[in-house]
């Protein structure tokens, strides 16, 4: 009887830990209920644009298993790609507002927000080589890309044998005659621009990637978010190994209570 109970417990407690979120990746993977069959690795940032003013997110394409659904407008990073045998693209990401989603949409219902990669398909070929003109910059604001948004300062560290000029890759010169250089990485920070003649001035581009010349990948106008987003109906995550924990309980207080009586 102790080996029966044993190996119930044991069995029960194994199912509590797969069920469980693995969150300690270093690169990031789905959660164990999505699935992580892909094509391509992509990592592009997109706004979700479906038609009825939301997009569902799904554990897998084309499956009837819904994640959540996310308001338009809302960032979501695509990771991953895949192409089905209907011809319909999907993305495995991740994205939300207060609670971070992850799982499937369908790239046809997504906005791709203009970026670095954008930008350089436009005017690639006016791209020059750098010329050293920056390089006695210690500190200066980064942009998505020439003349988009801001997004945060960036110096050379104390000490740091990593200068701003040593990652400078390219020269391109805007409309104004402002010199900018595109940096890869520096410091964790990743693929941003730097404006070498004007480069602690925050007001350089445009306040906010939400605009119709911002996104790429569509065919009609942004999609205003739905006034009510409907609810999936479905448990959230956590509920999963907190019923079974509660599950184990339950069982194991029954048997217990039964040897305690046929004692």
């Amino acid at each position: 009887m102790k080996r029966k109970l044993l190996a119930l417990l044991t069995a029960l407690l194994l199912m509590v830990m797969m069920a469980t979120p693995a969150f300690a990746d270093v690169l990031w993977m789905p959660r164990e209920n999505v699935s992580y069959d892909y094509d391509k690795v992509l990592n592009r940032v997109f706004f979700t644009n479906g038609g009825d003013g939301y997009v569902t997110v799904y554990t897998a394409p084309n499956s009837m298993s819904k994640v959540t659904n996310l308001a338009n407008g809302t960032r979501f990073c695509v990771v991953y790609t895949r192409e089905e045998k209907d011809g319909s693209l999907w993305g495995l990401g991740y994205g939300g507002v207060s609670d971070v989603a992850e799982g499937w949409v369908p790239l046809a219902d997504m906005a791709l927000i203009y970026d670095h990669i954008s930008f350089e398909e436009d005017h690639g070929q006016e791209f020059q080589k750098y010329d050293g003109s920056g390089d006695g910059l210690t500190e200066a604001c980064t942009y998505s890309y020439p003349g988009g948004v801001y997004l945060s300062t960036a110096k050379t560290m104390d000490g740091g044998s990593y200068t701003l000029a040593e990652g400078f890759q390219n020269l391109y010169t805007d409309e104004n005659g402002l010199r900018w250089s595109y940096i890869g990485y520096y410091y964790g920070l990743r693929n941003f621009w730097i404006c070498i003649d004007d480069p602690m001035n925050e007001n350089l581009g445009v306040e906010t990637y939400l605009t119709e010349d911002q996104v790429r990948g569509v065919d009609s106008p942004i999609v205003p978010p739905a006034a009510q987003v409907p609810d999936t109906g479905v448990f959230p995550l956590w509920a999963v190994p907190v019923a079974l924990v509660i599950v184990v309980a339950v069982v194991t207080a029954v048997i217990v209570r039964k040897r305690r009586k046929s004692a």
